[in-house]
C-alpha cells in the first residue's frame, strides 16, 4: 500500500479474507480509528473463490493520525460467522 494520508478519499483497501465467501449472506468491514472508533463498512467482493474484498474510502473514514485496523466479519446463510485475520496500515499526517 502507498502512503495514506488524513483525510483521503477513494483509497482502495484490499482485503484478503483467505476463506471461500460462496454462500455468503452478509459482509462487513471493520475500521477501527487510533482513537478506537468503529466503523462498519460494507465492502465489495472482488473474487468469491479467494475470499478478496476492496472498499473504497469516503469522507470521514481517515480523519486520524496514526494506526489503524481493519478485519472482514462474513455471515453465511447457515448463521455460520467468520472473522478475517486484523490487519494494519498507518495514516500519516499531510505537510
Amino acid at each position: 500500500m502507498t502512503l495514506v494520508y488524513k483525510d483521503a478519499i477513494g483509497i482502495n483497501l484490499a482485503i484478503a479474507t483467505t476463506f471461500n465467501l460462496t454462500g455468503y449472506s452478509a459482509i462487513s468491514l471493520i475500521i477501527t480509528k487510533p482513537s478506537g472508533t468503529k466503523l462498519t463498512k460494507t465492502p465489495s467482493i472482488t473474487s468469491v473463490a479467494a475470499g478478496t474484498l476492496a472498499y473504497e474510502t469516503i469522507s470521514g473514514d481517515l480523519d486520524e493520525t496514526g494506526q489503524y485496523k481493519i478485519q472482514a466479519i462474513v455471515t453465511y446463510g447457515d448463521g455460520d460467522v467468520i472473522k478475517g485475520e486484523i490487519d494494519s496500515f498507518a495514516v500519516y499526517t499531510p505537510l
